[in-house]
């Protein structure tokens, strides 16, 4: 049995408590079973057990089978020397500190219905491990796992900007222009239109902004993607790489790899030099945008803010609704949230999961997914939480970290 299932079964008390005896036969009663620990040492830390008649304050280690404590060579680990209880499966050998004392030893029995759940999820060839049981998860369960999934997104998302912000010395600005550039992606480019404003710092555009022909031509550049062959204009062309060519040597810039990008099959509306374009239009005609939202963080106000993008370059081609939601969805809330965390405002973090609540869900392959399996999501708010479920735990099979699976054992049972 993997020693995760027999730590998670300790950690949330689903073994038999009645009638605890140690190995040698003394009483045991689990006062507080510890804190996990995911990093090396002992698996819980600061445990309360009362063992007989005395209390011990410490560590408790976790194994399927005893000897698993000499085979990881826990018994020359001073480390380990800490444990006041070894918590086993199978106990077949007694197990000693480096001193040579010998550490309280307590057998627990895994719930038949827990083993055999944990066992048919990791069998499960279906999109979701618990396809089969799903359905037995009652609405307020699922509401309030989707809420924590929600703000894990959020937090996942807002890690990554962290990193934009550190590297450009707290500049909120240049949070926002990564983000969005990142979220005009829409999936198929969003990592090369974030590789892109990384390469082209902020900093130096906001110098040429006055002219969306210098910055459309910087980030063309950049993007090692202008060429004849998507400016038609000869004059255009001309003119952008001579700008790109003094602002490559004004600013030190070296350029992103042409294979970075995906082209193929790609609607006219959604190439990258189409969502360059916009990028560039954002940065000269929709400035100050981080504080902007933080002013007036309402629904309405953002879709105003960007229905006007377009792409002066390439006919013109502007953002559709629905593009301008995933903006949005992808972008701006996960900005307000972790503004309103690093600033300490509470109001604006509950905006950016509120604003979520406002917008209709995302239309994906995800999102169907989970339709097909009784699973509807009605609002944004919803679809990003159910992304974050399938790809941080379904798709990992990480059975054990869900509140899910914690409270599918009636659906063995019928």
């Amino acid at each position: 049995m993997e020693e995760k299932l027999i730590q998670y079964v300790w950690q949330l008390r689903l073994f038999p408590t009645d009638g605890l005896r140690t190995v040698d036969g003394e009483d045991v009663e689990v006062i507080d079973q510890g804190l996990l620990n995911t990093n090396s040492g002992p698996d819980f830390f600061n445990a309360k057990i009362k063992i007989g008649g005395t209390v011990w304050a410490g560590n408790v280690e976790i194994h399927d089978v005893a000897s698993d404590w000499y085979n990881h060579g826990h018994d020359k680990d001073g480390a380990y020397d800490s444990v006041v209880l070894h918590v086993v499966r199978v106990s077949d050998e007694r197990v000693r500190r480096t001193n040579g004392e010998v550490i309280p030893q307590l057998q627990i029995q895994i719930p038949a219905d827990i083993e055999m759940l944990y066992d048919a999820n990791k069998a499960s060839k279906a999109w979701i491990p618990c396809a089969e049981r799903i359905g037995y998860i009652d609405r307020f369960t699922m509401h309030s796992w989707l809420d924590s999934c929600l703000v894990q997104r959020m937090e996942t998302k807002t890690s990554r900007l962290k990193n934009v912000l550190q590297t450009t010395d707290g500049d909120w600005a240049s949070v926002m222009y990564v983000s969005i550039a990142r979220a005009l992606g829409f999936g198929t480019n969003s990592q090369a239109m974030e590789a892109l404003a990384c390469a082209t710092p902020l900093k130096y555009i906001l110098k040429h902004n006055d002219d969306i022909d210098h910055v459309a031509a910087m980030l063309l550049g950049q993007s090692s993607l202008l060429s004849e062959s998507i400016i038609d204009d000869e004059s255009l062309f001309s003119q952008f790489t001579r700008d790109y060519s003094f602002y490559k040597a004004k600013f030190g810039l070296v350029p992103m790899r042409r294979e970075q990008w995906k082209t193929g099959s790609l609607r006219p509306s959604n190439l990258p030099w189409v969502r360059i374009d916009q990028l560039s239009y954002i940065i000269c005609n929709a400035t100050h945008l981080i504080s902007k939202f933080v002013e007036n963080p309402t629904l309405d106000y953002m879709r105003a803010q960007l229905k006007d993008i377009k792409a002066v370059h390439f006919g013109g081609l502007r953002l559709g609704k629905s593009s301008i939601d995933s903006i949005i969805i992808n972008a701006i809330a996960p900005i307000l949230f972790i503004y309103g965390r690093s600033h300490t405002d509470s109001r604006l973090e509950e905006k950016a999961t509120v604003i979520l609540q406002e917008m209709p869900a995302e239309s994906n392959s995800i999102v169907e997914g989970w339709r097909s399996y009784g699973v509807d999501a009605s609002s944004a708010f919803e679809s990003q939480a159910l992304i974050q479920l399938k790809r941080e735990y379904c798709e990992r099979k990480d059975c054990l970290r869900c509140r899910l699976f914690w409270n599918m054992r009636k659906g063995l049972k019928k």
